[in-house]
């Protein structure tokens, strides 16, 4: 049997036992196993190889080297372009770029090195195209920019796996541990910091699998099994990372830019612009544009629980001399009690995006409500809301072959597993979006493939899943527009101007307080 078909049978094995505190030594040890051959079999190629570089030949300069990695067509050689004056291609095709395109970005006295790569493609780091070629650049890099199509966020996973794949780690350290050999003695293992991880008979396993007899190990934090396998192979390189979403200006631009030229003409008042969920502010910037026609001076208090905005408000303070930020890191409901008791000049309260669909019934009635009870007489409430279409149309927007849905519904699991400590098999589970018509909205949900034990440590939790049993993730409703008319109205609003992008499958309501 050779190396590929070892590597196959490890990878079937995996797959088929169910992970848990049973299982996890056993696991653990078969991916130390897997990455063991994985070096076999690149240290075969190598020496089978004539060349003796697996890379392009790029000579680093200045002060500090960025790498652009992306797939074909997403906009990095605008990008590289835009932000250095070089000349790499452009087209509307994929594979414009065929070669390293450098350009250097002076900065406050530094000279930053940026290099533009030919677009990659999923399977590079085994040799797809010029993967591996392309994807060795990145080893040189101080920082790597991993620039993604908005309308495709989910390759950022792609882009990440290639990259693991030939041994760059991004945004991690080098494990901080100590391996030295010793001729007797066993395997000595010394814990500055308890293992929890993994335990430390699975390190000593994996340790001979890389043929350590005898040695003494410090620990010094607390490492997994691939960490380990990590520092043991060596070779690895450890780089910061950015991930950029281009085309961002594509995404209903023509339709808030049209919102924002006729702002102006609705609301009177100078007023200060206040955003539920503005996360990184990008799209508002259309509106803060079309408040300046009419407003010298522009206030905006972003509201958001994610730190997110710190950085957005920094930029924004960058990009426009007259316009004072003032973000709020909390819920909706403290920003708002905040809001209200700040002063007395009128706001232009937003709610952007479907997320009001996001709402139950009766959540969304008293998430209104609030709004509405906080709000003085002179004061605006700006609303998106994701009007009903087709039942076909709905459909293929919730299971979209692209799988961007699915990767979000996914997500769900994946943040479950990093912030709690979770131990969900993602690849064990289906996505699902189904339209009910009689609620009137799309409801998610994944499905388990097979019988599983749960384990959510950090919440106390440990249960089983059957095969074929649904975990209910999201509803998302759709709305008539009379629905929205009807409810502002028993609320207390009243409708001053409703904008529809050009398919009517959304619509902005502006409101006021009667």
């Amino acid at each position: 049997m050779g190396i590929p078909e070892k590597i196959k049978a490890i990878q079937d094995e995996i797959h088929r036992t169910q992970l848990n505190k049973a299982t996890e030594h056993h696991i653990g040890l078969l991916k130390a196993k897997i990455a063991k051959l994985k070096r076999e079999q690149e240290s075969i190629a190598i020496k089978k190889s004539s060349k003796k570089s697996d890379g392009f030949d790029v000579k680093r300069t200045g002060d500090a080297t960025v790498v652009f990695i992306g797939l074909p067509s997403v906009g990095k050689s605008t990008l590289l372009n835009k932000l250095t004056g070089s000349k790499s291609a452009i087209g509307a095709f994929q594979f414009t770029t065929l070669t390293v395109v450098p350009g250097v970005l002076e900065h406050r006295g530094a000279r930053i090195q940026m290099l533009d790569l030919p677009g990659i493609i999923k399977g590079a780091s085994s040799g797809k195209g010029l993967g591996r070629r392309i994807l060795s650049v990145a080893r040189s890099a101080d920082i790597v920019l991993l620039v993604l199509d908005v309308f495709q966020p989910y390759h950022e996973n792609v882009l990440i796996n290639e990259l693991n794949n030939i041994g760059i780690r991004l945004n991690q350290e080098p494990p901080n541990i100590v391996i030295e050999k010793s001729t007797t003695g066993g395997i000595a293992v010394a814990q500055q910091v308890k293992l929890k991880k993994m335990s430390e008979k699975l390190l000593k396993d994996i340790l001979n699998v890389y043929g350590y007899t005898s040695a003494r190990v410090v620990i010094r934090e607390d490492i997994d099994s691939d960490q380990l396998v990590d520092f043991i192979t060596g070779n690895k390189t450890y780089a910061h990372a950015i991930t950029i979403l281009n085309k961002i200006d594509l995404v209903d631009e023509k339709f808030l830019k049209n919102v924002s030229k006729n702002l102006a003409s609705h609301i009177t008042n100078n007023v200060r612009l206040v955003e539920l969920g503005s996360g990184s502010s990008t799209k508002t910037r259309l509106l803060i544009d079309g408040l300046f026609q009419s407003q010298k001076y522009v206030e905006y208090f972003p509201i958001d629980v994610s730190d997110v905005l710190i950085d957005s408000a920094k930029e924004l303070c960058e990009d426009y001399r007259n316009l004072k930020v003032t973000g709020i890191i909390d819920t909706y409901e403290n920003g708002l009690d905040f809001i209200e008791s700040y002063d007395d000049k009128p706001n232009l309260i937003i709610f952007l995006g479907s997320s009001f669909g996001n709402f139950s019934k009766k959540d969304g009635n008293n998430f209104l409500t609030k709004i509405h009870n906080l709000m003085k007489s002179s004061d605006y409430f700006l609303m998106g809301v994701d009007l009903k279409k087709d039942t076909q149309i709905l459909h293929n927007a919730y299971n979209d072959t692209k799988g961007i849905t699915k990767k979000f519904n996914l997500n769900v699991l994946e943040r479950i597993n990093k912030e709690l400590d979770g131990n969900f098999k993602i690849s064990e589970f289906i996505h699902e979006a189904h339209y009910n018509d009689s609620e009137g909205r799309i409801e998610m949900y994944l499905r388990s493939r097979s019988d599983q034990l749960v384990n959510i440590p950090k919440s106390n939790l440990c249960f089983e899943l059957l095969k074929n049993e649904l975990i209910h993730t999201e509803n998302s409703y759709k709305f008539h527009i009379s629905q929205i008319e009807s409810l502002f109205e028993k609320i207390g609003f009243d409708i001053t101007q409703i904008w529809f992008d050009s398919k009517k499958y959304f619509g902005l309501i502006l409101a006021k307080k009667f």
